[in-house]
């Protein structure tokens, strides 16, 4: 029986989408035993934005400049803080912006071990994931997600009322979730959805947190229904009870309607639409999903998975 349930936002290097994420649970952990934090693994070296990328999308995501070169000119003369803590923060954050991510966890990383503040931790915790999302082998990317499931609790534990650590850890969980047994994912899920419940919990306007829900319980509502009860039954998954199509709808529009520009958004509420046979609804969508500008490398997949989902329509 597969247990699958989609979550993350998936690098572009790997096939994983939000929706083609595991149901899982954590693999061995015998990587952690002589480096508890991850950071003293051997990080792979930054790979330089795609100048060939299927469609148009920035080359500095999340910075409002078309170019990298006026990006890193900007970051350049925000200047360093004086002390090192900041100035490792500073230094992440410049490198996260760029889309540099190994030299941006590396900074937080370090940072995070001179001292353990909330926003060292948690950032840590993001690069981590998305270092792993670019790494093709895949028990390389394992043991970068297991790196930020670590960093992630341990944001947590300091500080546990943000919506980002807990969004971070479902993301690292449900990455990790891929490469797990049945037994292990159905446990993992059931973390992931009071991840995703504790989100909305902090900020209730935290799209992320809708989205991992909506795709939650798509995908639980993707199972058997044998395959529903045996995990019920069997492994101890009462919770899926709490699955319907309806909240997988409602979940992805209250995304969509928390981040209308967020292309993974429109696209999976589109993917529910069509599941859930209204067609006009999921036409609507995925042409409104083709509209967006992309934002990030990944949304080239996600806009050439949108026309996929109009021509099946259209046949």
């Amino acid at each position: 029986m597969s247990l699958r349930l989609p979550f993350a936002r998936p690098g572009a290097c790997r096939a994983l989408t939000l929706a083609r994420l595991g149901l899982a649970a954590a693999a061995a952990l015998s990587w952690m035993s002589a480096t508890p934090l991850a950071g003293q693994q051997t990080a792979p070296a930054d790979t330089a934005t795609s100048t060939t990328a299927p469609c148009p999308w920035p080359a500095t995501p999340g910075v409002p400049w078309a170019d990298t070169a006026a990006a890193a000119a900007h970051l350049a003369a925000v200047g360093a803080p004086p002390d090192r803590r900041a100035a490792l923060l500073a230094e992440g954050d410049s490198a996260y912006a760029l889309g540099r991510h190994t030299t941006a966890y590396t900074a937080f990383a370090e940072a995070a071990r001179d001292s353990a503040t909330y926003e060292a931790l948690w950032k840590a915790a993001r690069a981590a994931v998305d270092v792993g999302q670019g790494i093709q082998d895949e028990d390389d990317a394992h043991g970068w997600y297991q790196r930020g499931e670590t960093w992630a609790r341990r944001a947590i534990q300091l500080r546990g009322n943000r919506p980002e650590d807990h969004f971070v850890l479902a993301e690292a969980l449900g990455l990790i979730a891929l490469d797990v047994g049945v037994r292990q994912r159905v446990r993992m899920a059931t973390e992931i959805r009071s991840e995703a419940l504790a989100t909305i919990a902090a900020d209730s306007d935290y799209a992320g947190g809708w989205h991992i829900l909506g795709r939650w319980n798509e995908g639980i509502m993707d199972l058997s229904g044998a395959a529903r009860f045996f995990a019920r039954a069997f492994l101890g998954a009462q919770v899926f009870g709490e699955a319907s199509w309806e909240k997988a709808e409602s979940d992805l529009a209250r995304a969509a309607r928390l981040e209308p520009t967020r292309i993974v958004n429109r696209l999976e509420l589109g993917r529910v639409y069509m599941k859930t046979d209204q067609p006009e609804k999921a036409r609507a969508e995925l042409q409104a999903t083709l509209a967006l500008p992309p934002q990030d490398e990944q949304d080239c997949d996600y806009l050439g998975e949108a026309r996929d989902l109009l021509e099946q329509l259209r046949g």
